[in-house]
């Protein structure tokens, strides 16, 4: 028996290697880590399904058989990456075997990675600046994948190295002295007919993307990888909670529903630059803004808002030990995976 969801495309290999209790437990654990639905878990089958597709595991005499289902060749891609990274890590030696039924050839670069230029470069506010970069295509980036990776070298590292595609179908990317910064960010508007995407960064000592933004020209090149991670929730109820590093997030969501929208938006800011960041926002979503001194109340607020939340669609996105206690209490309500996106943008570790 194998997987009925209606995708397009599909992607198989045999796992000789990876036994299928060891892919299960690695497939569980990822799936609560990151808010996946499971489909199937028997004793010898498991479907999760995530943003791009979804995993089929099948157990064999020997090893395990998985497919990976699909509507888009990237997003086959990205999930064939995310399943070997994920083994790499947990089962060391594992995937090396891998031979994909659609392999494609190895050393080019990922299908997903992109060479842009820097059309236009202004700072916005005092601590955002935003960029629009000229994207060779953009087919991808929809409302429902509105993320996407930065792909920047070291300063002064000599001949840059980009990722490239390895054997088992994952990304190899460069390590050492070598290594780039994979920073996500938010395509804050995109344009089809003139092939632009907009992103703003948000400006803060000790950022590398903030240094690296000081030297900006227009005419730069810029490599990006995506898209992926999430996207504008189906809603006409929604209440939104983050920090600096998701205003622009939150903003492409809020000007993207409906004007009959209703909610509200609360932000966490510095003392001093409350209003900083534009947000255009339905009539019936409310703004408001704590200061980063007062965080135990934006904490209270965001976790006594998960408990009455009721119909609406909960949305939040800020530091990573702050994501996982509000999933913890969105798991705890029973809140529904659909009803609500809990993101981590970054690590005070």
């Amino acid at each position: 028996m194998t997987y009925n969801k209606k995708y397009s495309l599909k992607a198989a290999a045999d796992m000789p290697g990876v036994a299928f209790s060891a892919i299960k437990a690695v497939s569980l654990y990822e799936a609560q880590e990151h808010d996946l639905s499971i489909l199937i878990n028997s004793e010898n089958k498991l479907v999760v399904d995530t943003i791009y597709g979804a995993y089929e595991f099948v157990e064999l005499e020997v090893g395990t058989l998985v497919t990976i289902h699909s509507d888009s060749e990237n997003s086959i891609f990205v999930l064939k990456d995310a399943l070997v990274q994920n083994l790499d890590h947990f089962a060391p030696g594992s995937t090396g075997t891998i031979k994909w039924s659609d392999q494609q050839e190895y050393g080019q670069l990922p299908p997903n990675f992109q060479f842009t230029t820097i059309e236009f470069i202004e700072r916005i506010s005092e601590r955002f600046i935003r960029l629009r970069l000229s994207v060779p295509d953009l087919s991808e980036y929809t409302d429902q994948s509105i993320h996407f990776r930065l792909v920047l070298p070291k300063h002064n590292v000599g001949e840059v190295k980009w990722p490239t595609v390895r054997e088992n179908g994952s990304v190899g990317w460069p390590t050492g002295n070598g290594e780039l910064h994979k920073p996500v960010y938010t395509a804050r508007s995109v344009n089809l007919e003139n092939g632009t995407l907009d992103l703003d960064i948000f400006l803060h000592n000790g950022g590398q993307v903030t240094e690296w933004a000081k030297s900006l020209n227009e005419g730069q090149q810029v490599a990006i990888i995506g898209p992926g991670g999430g996207g504008v929730p189906d809603t006409d109820k929604i209440q939104i909670f983050v920090d600096e590093t998701a205003y622009p997030a939150a903003a492409r969501i809020l000007e993207t529903l409906n004007d009959n929208t209703i909610g509200s938006l609360t932000l966490l800011t510095e003392k001093g630059f409350v209003g900083d960041y534009d947000f255009s926002v339905p009539c019936g979503v409310s703004v408001s803004w704590i200061e980063r001194k007062d965080q135990h109340i934006f904490s209270e607020l965001t976790l006594n808002t998960i408990e009455n939340l009721k119909d609406a669609f909960f949305w939040f996105a800020g530091e990573k030990d702050d994501a996982m206690k509000v999933r913890k209490r969105a798991i705890e309500m029973n809140i529904a995976k659909e009803k609500r996106y809990i993101g981590s943008y970054w690590s005070r570790g």
